[in-house]
């Protein structure tokens, strides 16, 4: 079985197992949606290691607790009301 795939948008167990399912599904769209949501890319080579892939630096600064609000993450050009 050949795995294939965009990486920064493979839910991690698929790599591990190779199995395709529903939750691997919403993993890639969950990443989708933070793209739009933070403005960067699921794998941005010009960042820094640390924060290259868009899944693994949000999830540090979350269970770091460098975050005091969630809308820190959020795009600075979007307009939002209240």
């Amino acid at each position: 079985m050949v795995l294939e795939g965009t990486f920064g948008y493979i839910a991690p167990e698929v790599v591990e197992t190779g199995k395709m399912t529903t939750k691997a599904d919403v993993f890639s769209f969950g990443v989708i949606l933070m793209e739009l949501v933070t403005g960067r890319k699921a794998l941005d080579e010009n960042q820094p290691e640390e924060s290259m892939h868009l899944v693994t630096w949000f999830r540090r600064q979350i269970l770091g607790n460098k975050v005091e609000s969630i809308f820190n993450f959020i795009d600075p050009t979007l307009q939002l009301n209240d």
